[in-house]
């Protein structure tokens, strides 16, 4: 009964993480709004962003930065689209600001990981792990 009660937590923070998740790469490149993920999960703006923010440890914004900058990391190292083009897959209008959001995020810039192919040397950036 003990382990069910901290597991449950776990299987709660995963569900959540999931479903922003889903909804972010489903509605690519528009982002979701905050009070459309939480008038879908039948919380109030404010609710929602506490219980996101209780369960991630980020609030809703910033996690849904990190998936599209995930998304966009990926984009770059698996793909061959432009900087610019991976920019606007991921809802940024500016590449120039999708740059310097990326650099802060992952502690590289976007062009440094095509041309390196890989994160794996990039500093331990906290804001780096999604």
């Amino acid at each position: 009964m003990e382990r069910h009660l901290q597991e449950a937590p776990d299987a709660e923070r995963e569900a959540l993480a999931n479903q922003i998740r889903f909804r972010v790469e489903a509605e690519a490149p528009r982002v979701p709004s905050i009070e459309s993920l939480a008038e879908e999960a039948g919380l109030s703006r404010t609710q929602f962003t506490r219980r996101v923010t209780a369960l991630l440890g980020v609030s809703p914004a910033r996690f849904i930065l990190r998936i599209r900058i995930e998304r966009a990391r990926s984009m770059i190292l698996t793909t061959h689209e432009p900087i610019a083009g991976i920019a606007r897959a991921t809802g940024f209008q500016d590449p120039s600001h999708f740059s310097k959001v990326f650099l802060r995020e992952l502690g590289l810039h976007p062009r440094s990981i095509r041309i390196g192919g890989s994160t794996r040397n990039a500093p331990d950036h906290p804001r780096g792990r999604i």
